[in-house]
């Protein structure tokens, strides 16, 4: 990367940039750049570290609080917060949602079957001396197990998170998790597959979503939700924190609608550590 040059974290600008309500060629004209500037900012391409900081100081003008040039930068391997020095180089989360029927007043969502929730994670590094895995799921989460190292995994109550997660990495309290002990398997390459039947929420009105919450550095977070053929979703929206308590807001990108609702997608390439990503649909 040439000198002066930074990398930009593209999802933490654009949600800055909607929690001030500032459009892209708003922000582009109070920083002195151009639109195609802030759009290439957004996307992650590399920029100076002057373009990055005049954006902070507007940002921070508008939202009447501190934005540091830090706020904006996708964060090293060597950040403090990374857990462990555990790498994930992809993480595919695949929901597949059940169909649903309800009483005769339209009042009453009653799932035909569980709703299923498939993570694959490849791991790039586990430093050797760690002992287990985390991995979370929603607190709707009433049973999991691991598909590929099912004699290493044991899946906890909220309780057991709680005391087991002694980083406090996570809100525990929404969430359950599936333990992975690593003692004698693979440090690199290595794949894990977990499944988790969740309570149907999803289709409830107001529960139509699906969250991740980052609890090790991760290169790339796919999320992924198959939709029944007759119950097909009508639009989807990003939304993230950057850390596990806090507001949700909106991102720039947009997660696709692939094979006319049937199949939402969302890819985000160097989440960030200790974020929530959240998909929402209606």
């Amino acid at each position: 990367m040439p000198r002066g040059h930074v990398l930009p974290d593209g999802a933490s600008v654009a949600a800055l940039r909607g929690e001030a309500g500032l459009t892209q060629d708003e922000l582009a004209e109070r920083a002195g750049y151009g639109l195609r500037t802030i759009g290439n900012v957004e996307g992650g391409r590399r920029t100076t570290a002057a373009t990055l900081t005049a954006i902070a100081t507007v940002l921070a003008g508008c939202l009447g609080r501190p934005v540091q040039l830090s706020d904006l930068l996708v964060r090293r391997r060597e950040d403090p917060e990374t857990v462990g020095g555990v790498i994930i180089q992809q993480n595919i989360r695949l929901l597949e949602l059940p169909a649903t029927r309800s009483g005769a007043d339209n009042s009453r969502w009653q799932p035909t079957a569980a709703a299923v929730l498939t993570d694959t994670v490849w791991l790039r590094q586990c430093p050797a001396d760690t002992e287990e895995l985390m991995f979370y799921y929603p607190a709707t989460a009433v049973e999991g197990r691991s598909l590929s190292h099912h004699r290493n995994a044991v899946w906890l109550s909220s309780a057991d998170t709680t005391r087991a997660d002694r980083g406090n990495r996570a809100p525990q309290d929404r969430l359950r998790a599936l333990l992975l002990q690593v003692p004698g398997l693979p440090r690199e390459g290595m794949v894990v597959q977990n499944q988790v039947e969740l309570a149907t929420g999803f289709m409830r009105p107001h529960e139509k979503m699906i969250q991740s919450h980052v609890a090790y550095t991760t290169d790339s977070l796919t999320m992924l939700v198959k939709f029944p053929e007759q119950e097909p979703f009508r639009s989807l929206q990003g939304m993230w924190r950057h850390r596990a308590e806090g507001p949700l807001l909106p991102v720039a990108e947009k997660p696709l609608d692939i094979a006319s609702g049937s199949l939402a997608f969302w890819h985000i390439s160097a989440p960030r550590t200790g974020a929530v990503y959240q998909l929402n649909w209606t």
